[in-house]
């Protein structure tokens, strides 16, 4: 057995700025997820506001005592989301 002074290939290779570069991309990857899955959340809450509070509420289909009991903080959500 033989002692070897640096480690062995792709054990800690690299220098601090590449391993600097890696978290950025790394960071900035979940960033742009994080903005995504937002941007999909609102849209989703959208999509509920439109096709089931507005559309229920305009064909009477629930009374608004039930309406405001199933939905009532969803359109003030939407809006702190936006």
């Amino acid at each position: 057995m033989s002692f070897c002074p640096r480690p062995p290939a792709g054990f800690g290779s690299g220098s601090v700025q590449e391993q600097r570069e890696r978290w950025d991309r790394k960071r900035s990857r979940t960033s742009r997820e994080l903005v995504q899955s937002e941007q999909d959340y609102c849209q989703r809450l959208q999509l509920v506001c439109t096709f089931f509070v507005e559309i229920l509420k305009a064909k009477g289909t629930l009374k608004q005592h039930l309406r405001e009991a199933i939905f009532s903080c969803i359109t003030a959500i939407h809006s702190a989301n936006q």
